[in-house]
């Protein structure tokens, strides 16, 4: 039996159900949960999208491909269902409103709905607005509104886009999901380019014809109080690198009295945790320790540990968030002050112009990026790197 919590029976309305991202992660990541039992077996799944071609039967048809031999008759026969919003007019909206109650009605439901918009940003506004002009946005139960990234495209659209949601959502219904010493370095690594999100993309103004759009960014930043003086945080991320990873490496202060010095030791590296956030979820610890011996030899070594390799494997980071949604739960979600806070610091980069310094696919970015920390050493889902240096 989980220990988890079941969701409480709800109506899961996924707009852009016909699209990749509904088919490529949102429904195996209910899929899993319903496996796992973590849905309430009344919850029912109702897919959105313009086509007028597609009916419930030809949804599941197409929900069942990604999930293959997984695909269960009890998710996909009798919990998936399909609404045509046509062009998004009030009218479709209405429409829409008549197939949730009819649906809560048929599988006894208490009025519990969560909206899930996988649509381009352009798209993203006019759907919340037709949302509260149907009084979607009430229910007899709960009603909960997913927010995925991009939140704007600077501080100005950031906040219209949040005064538009709370005219008709309030703060606590409205979940966003962000796609974390002496130095920080936070890093986020894909090994895939746009590919198959071209068209998405293009809509989110991120690639066009011809486009300088940047795919990789290496920041310096400092936090201006007493805690943080002299703490440099380096934040990384790109496209086409190596490997996929998200990690936190803290690198902590060397000691202000080195008592190996006068012995000929002076080269000593400093203490580094590593917390590996993606794929591989764990942390080390690489420190440095005297060999054994009566010459002064020191060797770094790693504490390691993988939540993979001490238990059973763990839901995926889209599964988690998910379930989060349907339990309540928005510790994992950012609020529109931390979304308007983030575009504060940022927009005035984004209007800044910079020279555009090019990479090849496959390796760690611009060779300017090195100034920065970079490319890293010592990575989580690495061997550790063994040097021995002696006096």
């Amino acid at each position: 039996m989980s220990s988890h919590p079941t969701a409480e029976p709800h109506i899961f309305v996924a707009f852009g159900a016909t699209g990749d991202p509904i088919h490529r992660k949102l429904l195996p990541a209910l899929h899993c949960l319903f496996t796992k039992g973590l849905l309430d077996e009344r919850s029912v799944i109702l897919g959105a999208a313009p086509p007028i071609d597609v009916n419930d039967e030809s949804f599941r048809a197409l929900a069942r491909a990604p999930l293959g031999a997984a695909a269960t008759d009890g998710f996909c026969g009798r919990r998936l269902y399909y609404q045509s919003i046509g062009e998004g007019t009030p009218a479709d909206f209405q429409s829409l409103a008549a197939r949730i109650a009819q649906l809560a009605r048929d599988h006894h439901l208490p009025g519990n709905r969560v909206f899930y918009p996988a649509l381009p940003p352009s798209a993203f506004a006019p759907t919340v607005e037709r949302l509260g002009v149907a009084g979607l946005n009430r229910a007899p139960g709960w009603t909960r509104l997913v927010i995925e990234k991009p939140f704007g495209r600077d501080l100005e659209s950031a906040q219209a886009l949040n005064a538009l949601i709370h005219r008709h959502f309030d703060e606590p219904q409205i979940y966003r999901i962000d796609h974390y010493v002496e130095k920080v370095e936070i890093l986020v690594a894909e090994t895939l380019g746009v590919e198959h999100r071209a068209a998405y993309c293009e809509r989110a103004d991120a690639v066009a014809p011809d486009s300088q759009t940047a795919t990789f960014a290496a920041l310096k930043l400092e936090i201006a109080n007493y805690r943080w003086y002299g703490v440099p945080f380096f934040l990384h991320t790109g496209k086409r690198l190596p490997q996929r990873l998200s990690q936190i490496a803290v690198t902590f202060r060397h000691p202000p009295s080195r008592i190996l010095e006068p012995l000929g030791c002076d080269s000593i590296h400093p203490n580094v945790l590593v917390i590996a956030l993606q794929p591989n979820e764990g942390f080390d610890l690489q420190f440095e320790v005297k060999t054994p011996g009566r010459s002064v030899r020191l060797t770094t070594k790693r504490l390691h540990f993988r939540y993979a390799e001490a238990f059973d494997k763990l839901p995926s980071a889209y599964e988690a968030l998910l379930l989060d949604v349907l339990i309540g739960d928005q510790s994992l979600f950012v609020r529109a002050d931390w979304e308007e806070a983030s575009w504060r610091l940022y927009t005035p980069l984004l209007e800044r112009p910079f020279p555009v310094q090019t990479y090849p696919a496959g390796t760690w970015g611009p060779a300017a990026s090195e100034r920065l920390s970079w490319p890293p050493r010592n990575l989580a889902a690495h061997e550790p790197s063994v040097e021995g240096r002696t006096a």
